[in-house]
C-alpha cells in the first residue's frame, strides 16, 4: 500500500502545481487545487516524515495564499516552519518554510513577513546547491503585493 500512497501523494502534489500555475482558475479548479493539496498532505501523514509534512503544509499555505486566504495560509505556513525547525530539517526546507510564511504574511500585508523573507533570503544565499537557491529566490520574487 505504501508505494500506491507515495504515488498518489506525489501525483496530488504535482497536480496542485498545475492549478497554482494556472492564471485564470475557475472556482471549481480552485476547490480542486485545495482538495489536492490537502489530499497529498494527508497521504504523507502516514507514509512520510517531518520533511514531507513541512513540504505538504508549505504547499497548502501556498495554495491559500494564491486565493488570498491569508489567515489559512499563515496557519499552514507556521506548521511547515514548526515541522522544519522541530526536526532540524535541511536548510532548503527551512528556507522554503520561511518563504511560505513571508508569502502568507504578504497576503494580509503583515509586517513580520519582511522578517521571514529576509530569513529565507539569508538561508537561500547559504545553500550549496544553486538550483535550490534559485528556487527560493524565485519564489521570493513572486509574493503577492
Amino acid at each position: 500500500m505504501t508505494d500506491n500512497q507515495r504515488s498518489a501523494a506525489g501525483a496530488a502534489f504535482n497536480a496542485t502545481w498545475d492549478y497554482l500555475d494556472k492564471p485564470d482558475r475557475t472556482e471549481a479548479e480552485t476547490t480542486r487545487m485545495l482538495t489536492l493539496a490537502h489530499g497529498s498532505r494527508h497521504l504523507w501523514t502516514d507514509i512520510g516524515g517531518p520533511r514531507e509534512w513541512s513540504i505538504g503544509d508549505w504547499q497548502i499555505a501556498r495554495a491559500y495564499a494564491a486565493i488570498g486566504a491569508g489567515a489559512l495560509s499563515q496557519l499552514y505556513a507556521l506548521s511547515a516552519l514548526q515541522h522544519a525547525m522541530d526536526h532540524a530539517a535541511d536548510p532548503f526546507i527551512i528556507a522554503a518554510a520561511h518563504e511560505g510564511l513571508a508569502r502568507a504574511c504578504a497576503v494580509d500585508h503583515l509586517p513580520q513577513g519582511a522578517t521571514h523573507a529576509a530569513m529565507a533570503r539569508t538561508l537561500a544565499d547559504a545553500l550549496q546547491d544553486p538550483e535550490d537557491r534559485d528556487v527560493i529566490l524565485a519564489d521570493l520574487r513572486t509574493h503577492p503585493s
